[in-house]
């Protein structure tokens, strides 16, 4: 999901719509939605994509992202046939983030261990700016998001996403969804980002 701002002017933003909608792709066709009034973050991301087949998969780059590299269809890519198609798959498997976290929040979980330093890890924590999806899980996510009672609060034990607020951040349900199922991300352990919302990505 790429949410574009219409505060352009008419003639750019029809220019720029054009072009999007002129994207081409050798895997399958390509999606494009858009929305012509304001929803709201949560009901934006939620009507983003609803997986045709088990055979496609979602790549989200979420608002706030300013800078987007190069390499990241690429890395979409070999990500996924390791570890989302090969001998690594896991059916807890969420899917796979588009940049790091820092390791400083981690408490240091991921030193002194037999894994090289760069390895990727999971995590029971939601991307920030981007990531890949697996239809699956993307679709168990949507049916359990709908089946709760609208005053729902998403707490998780002693996690400092008790602190968001669940009228204006979607990520917060998806991180209680994480926990409640046991599902995870994996996360690159890499220097620097293909997403974010500074001049990094790379």
């Amino acid at each position: 999901m790429w949410k574009i701002e219409n505060n352009w002017r008419q003639l750019d933003f029809e220019s720029r719509l054009r072009r999007i909608r002129a994207l081409a792709s050798h895997h399958g066709p390509v999606s494009i939605r858009l929305n012509t009034k304001r929803k709201g973050e949560l009901q934006s991301v939620l009507d983003a994509w609803f997986p045709n087949s088990q055979s496609e998969y979602g790549i989200f780059i979420l608002s706030g992202t300013s800078h987007l590299s190069p390499n990241v269809l690429e890395y979409a890519q070999q990500m996924s046939f390791r570890y989302l198609h090969g001998n690594h798959q896991h059916n807890q498997l969420m899917g796979v983030s588009l940049h790091p976290v820092k390791i400083s929040e981690l408490g240091g979980v991921l030193q002194n261990t037999q894994w090289p330093e760069r390895s990727p890890f999971l995590l029971q924590f939601p991307p920030a700016f981007g990531m890949i999806l697996r239809p699956n899980q993307w679709t168990d996510f949507i049916t359990w998001f709908h089946s709760l009672s609208i005053d729902f609060d998403p707490m998780i034990y002693d996690s400092e996403v008790n602190l968001w607020d669940s009228k204006t951040r979607w990520d917060k349900f998806l991180a209680r969804y994480l926990v409640e199922f046991g599902n995870a991300f994996i996360y690159p352990n890499l220097p620097l980002s293909l997403i974010s919302n500074s001049r990094k990505a790379s």
